[in-house]
């Protein structure tokens, strides 16, 4: 089943990468990826990283939990994005 549903995720498994690939070192571009966190970043980027965000959930979430129901999902995803808000600070 997963391997049938790889093409219909591909687009957003490719912006997936993209976004790691170019938008977290555009935060930070002279620092290596160990302090990128403890650096003021660009608000560009940051707005860029924040729009890609939920879209990274959801695409953890449908690869590796798509034998969830829809309210096991929701839970999920809020627990997900309070680990995150909490991480972040």
């Amino acid at each position: 089943m997963l391997i049938v549903m790889i093409p219909l995720f591909l687009p957003k498994i490719l912006l997936l990468l993209l976004s790691v690939t170019v938008f977290l070192p555009l935060i930070t571009p002279h620092q290596s990826r160990l302090d990128l966190f403890q650096q003021p970043a660009h608000p560009v980027c940051l707005l860029l990283l924040l729009a890609v965000l939920p879209l990274h959930i959801r695409l953890i979430l449908l690869i590796f939990d798509a034998h969830l129901t829809r309210s096991e999902v929701v839970l999920q995803l809020d627990f997900k994005t309070m680990w995150l808000m909490a991480w972040n600070h």
